[in-house]
C-alpha cells in the first residue's frame, strides 16, 4: 500500500509540474495575444486619426476663401474611401486579434484550474498520509505501554497468576 501510495504521489508530483509548464506557456501566450491586439488597436487608432485629418483637410479647403479644384476634392475622396476601406479591414484583424486574447486568457484559466485541482488533492493527500501516520505511531505507543504496563504489572508483589 505504501508502494503505491509513493509511486501516486510521484505522478501526481510529475502531473503538477507538468501543469505548471503548462500554465507558464499558456501566459506567454497570453501576453503575446495581448501585445499583438494592442499593436492592431493603435494600428485602427492611426487609421481612424488619419481619416479624420484627411475630411478635415478636404472640409477646410471646401469652405476656405480659395474654395478648392474639383481634382483636390476628388483626390480627397478617393484617398478617404481607401483609408475607409483599410479602416474596416484593420478594425476586423482586431476583432479578430481579440478573440485570439480571449482565447488565450480562457486557456490560462483552464490551465490554473487544472493546476489547483492539483495542487488540492496533494495537499489532501499529504493530510491524509499524516493522519494515517499518527494512528499508526499512536497504536505503536498504545501497544508499547500495555506491554510495559503488563510488565510491571507481573513483577507486581501483589500480581498472582
Amino acid at each position: 500500500m505504501t508502494h503505491r501510495r509513493e509511486t501516486a504521489g510521484r505522478q501526481l508530483g510529475t502531473l503538477q509540474r507538468l501543469r505548471k509548464l503548462e500554465l507558464q506557456q499558456a501566459r506567454v501566450q497570453r501576453a503575446a495575444a495581448d501585445a499583438a491586439t494592442e499593436r492592431q488597436q493603435q494600428r485602427v487608432n492611426d487609421i481612424e486619426a488619419q481619416l479624420c485629418e484627411t475630411r478635415q483637410f478636404a472640409a477646410s479647403h471646401m469652405t476656405g476663401t480659395q474654395g478648392a479644384s474639383a481634382e483636390l476634392l476628388r483626390i480627397c475622396t478617393e484617398y478617404a474611401k481607401w483609408q475607409t476601406k483599410a479602416l474596416s479591414e484593420q478594425d476586423a484583424e482586431l476583432h479578430r486579434r481579440q478573440d485570439i486574447s480571449g482565447q488565450a486568457r480562457e486557456q490560462v484559466l483552464a490551465c490554473f484550474e487544472q493546476l489547483c485541482v492539483i495542487e488540492r488533492l496533494r495537499e489532501r493527500r499529504r493530510r491524509e498520509h499524516a493522519t494515517e501516520t499518527a494512528r499508526a505511531d499512536q497504536t505503536t505507543l498504545d501497544d508499547r505501554a500495555m506491554i510495559v504496563e503488563s510488565r510491571r504489572l507481573s513483577h507486581h508483589p501483589d500480581f498472582k497468576e
